[in-house]
């Protein structure tokens, strides 16, 4: 396990209410594409909590050279990314728009594939690559990566033989039924204690016990920096929604950032996710948190004009999200049966730029309910319901407002409006 790529408040804070100073830093991205690459662009973006959902900026390369102005009003981080991105990013692809001048080099990396190394830069973007650096140099993930080597090295392997060979047909199976079939072998004889040989648990242990190491370090060098790069940091956390440690790393904001940096975007971000975690808003038995995002006549309108009094599945999706989309349909014909007796549907996609492609991928897929656009993550409403760096959620709600279920399945779905709604 290499560390080294990045692969309590009661209320919402005033998304608008920034008090930040005037900012307004020029900062100059250029670099060079090494011969023989196939690369006429580079991709410039904001990283931000989910990557699929940022615009982005192409610059042309012209003779193996690329420059572009980045005009930015905030010290916030962006990528630098190959063209085209392809959604995997490593931290060498990172800077701070701080002002100062930042090069990077295109090359290829050991996969054969291109990547960028980011070759001169501030101080603060520079903190990047130290901050894995230094952790990796540490004693406990020195041995670590000297057990994989030496049972990689030895052609010794992690897994137990059966479960190698099932797992081994399962990727190379093209088959759905027979990969589905396959899975839930692995499933079994995980549950067995089949799946890992003596090296395999040797490696799991060692690999919680850096984990354990690795969150000691970040409170530790988080707590003393106290830059923008240790707001960026904590934002991260706070940005996975799977993770089980966030209010950690809160409380370091809360104790050496959160006065210094009001206004900021990532104090924003962390602020509005904060209650998510201290009070478990999206839960169930909590009330549902109402919105507003643009309908298809271009207004702003609250979910609650919808939903309102009715039993209703709020579903947040994705024109880009597969997984979403094939969740929606999936419920057309629950809506079907009961939308008649007072069942309700209102959807809300996550978009970028404008809603044209989610109109039209609503349209193809057949919704029959209302469908509202997020455009640019402007409401802030992935954010709101705790699930920021994913595109897909739906939250039951009851006639009263109280949330039944997250995520229910289309069994479970028709199991609930059963019981509220009385069809048999």
């Amino acid at each position: 396990m290499k560390v080294g790529k990045i692969v309590g408040a009661s209320a919402f804070v005033a998304l608008a209410a920034f008090s930040l100073e005037s900012y307004s830093k020029t900062t100059i991205v250029s670099g060079e594409v090494m011969p023989g690459m196939d690369i006429d662009h580079v991709v410039i973006m904001k990283e931000g909590a989910h990557f699929y959902n940022i615009p982005q900026i192409k610059v042309p390369v012209v003779d193996g050279k690329f420059s572009y102005t980045l005009v930015s009003d905030t010290v916030q981080v962006y990528m630098l990314v190959p063209g085209p991105f392809k959604g995997f990013f490593s931290s060498d692809w990172m800077f701070f728009a701080d002002g100062q001048p930042v090069t990077f080099r295109v090359e290829q990396n050991e996969s054969g594939e291109s990547d960028s190394r980011c070759t001169a830069s501030s101080p603060l973007t520079a903190k990047f690559g130290n901050y894995y650096n230094t952790f990796n140099r540490t004693p406990v993930n020195v041995r670590y990566e000297a057990f994989i080597d030496s049972i990689e090295s030895n052609g010794l392997s992690f897994t137990l033989p059966e479960y190698t060979d099932v797992s081994n047909r399962y990727y190379k199976s093209r088959d759905k039924a027979e990969m589905d079939s396959l899975k839930q072998v692995m499933k079994t004889l995980e549950a067995d204690g089949k799946r890992y040989s003596e090296y395999g648990l040797r490696k799991e242990a060692m690999e919680d016990e850096i984990d354990r190491a690795f969150h000691n370090y970040e409170i530790e060098t988080l707590a003393a920096d106290s830059t923008e790069f240790g707001l960026y940091m904590i934002a991260r956390k706070m940005w996975d929604s799977s993770a089980n440690d966030h209010l950690d790393y809160y409380n370091i904001y809360n104790r050496y950032y959160s006065g210094r940096f009001a206004g900021h975007p990532y104090a924003v971000e962390i602020e509005t996710l904060a209650p998510f975690y201290l009070e478990k808003l999206v839960s169930p038995g909590k009330r549902f948190i109402d919105v507003k995002a643009l309908d298809a006549d271009g207004n702003m309108r609250y979910i609650s004009e919808f939903i309102g009094g009715k039993v209703a599945l709020i579903d947040l999706w994705a024109s880009w999200c597969g997984p979403c989309r094939r969740n929606s349909k999936a419920i057309i014909p629950v809506y079907d049966k009961f939308h008649p007796l007072g069942f309700e549907i209102v959807g809300i996609g996550r978009e970028t730029d404008n809603d044209s492609s989610m109109r039209l991928a609503a349209k193809k897929d057949g919704y029959k309910w209302p469908c509202l656009a997020e455009i640019n993550d402007s409401q802030f409403i992935w954010y709101k319901y705790g699930t920021p760096n994913a595109p897909g959620l739906t939250v039951l709600v009851d006639s009263d407002g109280t949330i039944l279920a997250l995520n229910p399945t289309v069994n479970d779905l028709e199991k609930i409006l059963t019981e509220k709604l009385g069809m048999k």
